[in-house]
This record gives structure tokens, sequence and C-alpha cells, in this order.
């Protein structure tokens, strides 16, 4: 599961000692997302926002995620970071964590 859904489709990966199952990238991202808003955990939304420009997850995407956390709200503060991250190339989460932290502020 992840939040309030379930993980019906994965993928695998080959390892020296056979496959392994994976999430699939926006499962990831959901699982990042849900600790951040149930948990209030900023690093996880600069995890999740680092997956979705890597990974092309476009926030829309999401929009249903957030209506069955009930948390339809957060879409700007992620749509607003996610623009952000891609817009500015980052080379380690230090730096993405300085692009987001001050949007989260902008929150409180």
């Amino acid at each position: 599961a992840v939040g309030n859904g379930r993980v019906n489709i994965t993928g695998t990966a080959k390892t020296q000692k056979g496959y392994i199952t994976i999430l699939l990238a926006k499962d990831i991202v959901c699982d990042r997302l849900a600790r951040f808003m149930h948990w209030k955990d900023n690093q996880a939304l600069v995890q999740a926002i680092s997956i979705m420009v890597k990974h092309d997850v476009q926030p829309a995407s999401l929009q249903a995620f957030l209506q069955g956390e009930k948390e339809e709200g957060q879409y700007n503060l992620i749509n607003s970071a996610y623009e952000l991250a891609a817009e500015n190339s980052t080379s380690n989460m230090t730096e993405l964590e300085d692009l987001i932290i001050p949007l989260i502020i902008k929150q409180l």
C-alpha cells in the first residue's frame, strides 16, 4: 500500500542474485508525499520532487492520489516545487532542499 491506495503494478530489476520487485517511480513519489503530508516530513517532499523531476512524474498525474489522501490542498505546493526544481539544474539533494524549503515555510 502507498498512502490509502494499493500498488497494483510493479516493475522488476535484475541483480546479481536474480530479479527483485520494485515500485514504479510514481508509487515511490506517492509514498514520499504520504510521509510528507501525514508526518510533516519535509525531507520526504524534497525526495518526492527529486524523483518526479528525474522520472518525469508530472504533478497533474498525482491529483487522484491527493484526493484519496484528502490532501488536495497540497497540489499547489507540489506543483510549485516541481516547477522550481525542473527550472533549476540541481546536482544534489542539498541544492534541491535549498530551493524547496522556502516554499514550505511560506505554507506555515
